[in-house]
């Protein structure tokens, strides 16, 4: 079963699990993610206390009016709007992609083609070339004297053998 079709499941519970996959993890609305009083720095018992029923009953009855006006009209809302969605790509967009994908096989198939007879010779030949190259690793000396010098010491030998592509080998 899909864990985004948890409300078909005939245990499940709408009105009680409402946030089942944990979307709204994020939003912090309780009192104490909101409010914190550091050791040193506390207010009256009584004020705290009053604050903390003002801020739950008001924080609630807010969010309870809010749901019960709007509600309702942003289900509609959403609902068309995913409903449309849903619609254009099963019906408009994965046709669209399978017609390009189909179509777009000879332009692969074109392009392989060309690639293949224009740059793969001057890449085997590039390649050719550069493998007989060799590098060396050199550290230098941690003295005073060397110290602002290059740490690294790179020397290229190229090889004495080369790569000629009208005769397609290599010619001492």
């Amino acid at each position: 079963m899909n864990k985004h079709e948890n409300n078909s499941h005939p245990n499940y519970n709408h009105m009680e699990h409402r946030d089942p996959n944990n979307n709204n993890e994020y939003i912090r609305v309780k009192w104490s993610d909101i409010i914190n009083e550091p050791d040193g720095a506390r207010s009256a018992d009584f004020s705290w206390n009053l604050s903390y029923k003002i801020y739950t009953k008001s924080q609630s009855c807010c969010y309870k009016s809010l749901a019960l006006i709007f509600g309702p009209i942003l289900a509609l809302w959403f609902g068309l709007r995913f409903g449309c969605q849903s619609f254009m790509h099963i019906w408009c967009c994965q046709p669209g992609l399978s017609h390009l994908r189909i179509n777009l096989g000879f332009v692969r198939r074109l392009t392989v083609l060309i690639l293949e007879a224009t740059v793969e010779p001057w890449v085997k030949a590039c390649s050719y070339y550069f493998s007989n190259i060799n590098v060396r690793y050199e550290t230098l000396p941690s003295s005073t004297a060397h110290r602002q010098q290059l740490e690294r010491v790179i020397q290229i030998e190229p090889s004495e053998k080369i790569y000629d592509d009208v005769h397609g080998g290599f010619n001492p």
